[in-house]
């Protein structure tokens, strides 16, 4: 009998992730994988006939020499920039992401900033930049400490990373707060993977496994776990882009 090395396909995906980012990715106390981007890479290899492994990285700067070096296939949780470098290559946007708007519960009919002039908003500190003109800012350390002190601080609202106050605030619902689904902000990105360039090939396969993870809505499936809305990817016609740091500012505070 001649002995075959193993397939290209049966060896394992390794997705460079950056930890204590939920909720795109995070570790158990166990040291498990978890997250909406975690749940998608493990539905990506099942789709792909693959094994899923991580390959933890400090920075998302750590995770793109990581992928250029080859310690990992794909990049999780990006989001999509024009003009990457030519050693890289953005796979087709699988959701949109955004700023939100959080107030108590019992807030009156608040849908946009233009009814908070002259009122409290708190915010995470060097992430974000509102009009103090409108109104009074009161800066947080982290966006956890801004939904826990929201009441403390006598906050008429917080305007902060959305799917990150749509997953705290879907298991703490003692804190009394909600996210306005109504406001439609300036700062929304597209969520994207990466590839090295010359994985055309791979590139393609992820492509049109995320085309139907979306068709099958197992995209929308993985958000309610974590109690997070689903937002199709933004269109250009309908995006305006904020500056391509945001996302980043968001992970770093």
């Amino acid at each position: 009998l001649t002995l075959l090395s193993p397939a290209a396909e049966e060896k394992p995906l390794v997705f460079c992730a950056v930890p204590a980012s939920m909720p795109r990715m995070g570790k158990t106390p166990a040291g498990q994988s978890e997250g909406l981007d975690a749940a998608l890479a493990k539905r990506l290899g099942r789709r792909l006939g693959r094994k899923v492994e991580f390959h933890w990285c400090g920075s998302a700067a750590c995770s793109r020499n990581c992928l250029r070096e080859g310690r990992c296939d794909v990049i999780l949780g990006q989001p999509h920039e024009a003009g990457p470098p030519r050693d890289l290559a953005w796979s087709v946007a699988y959701a949109g992401s955004q700023f939100g708007l959080v107030v108590p519960h019992d807030a009156g009919n608040v849908r946009s900033l233009a009814e908070l002039i002259g009122k409290r908003v708190g915010v995470v500190a060097g992430t974000v930049a509102l009009s103090e003109k409108n109104h009074t800012i009161v800066s947080f350390k982290t966006r956890e400490e801004l939904l826990t002190g929201f009441r403390t601080a006598k906050l008429d609202a917080a305007f902060l990373d959305a799917d990150f106050a749509a997953w705290y605030l879907h298991s703490r619902p003692k804190l009394g707060l909600r996210l306005v689904k109504e406001y439609v902000p300036r700062e929304r990105w597209n969520m994207a993977l990466i590839v090295r360039a010359k994985d055309a090939a791979l590139l393609v396969r992820l492509n049109r496994a995320l085309a139907q993870l979306a068709e099958s809505g197992e995209l929308r499936d993985i958000h309610a776990e974590y109690g997070v809305p689903f937002r199709p990817p933004f269109t250009d016609s309908s995006r305006r882009a904020a500056r391509v740091d945001t996302w980043q500012r968001i992970r770093d505070r």
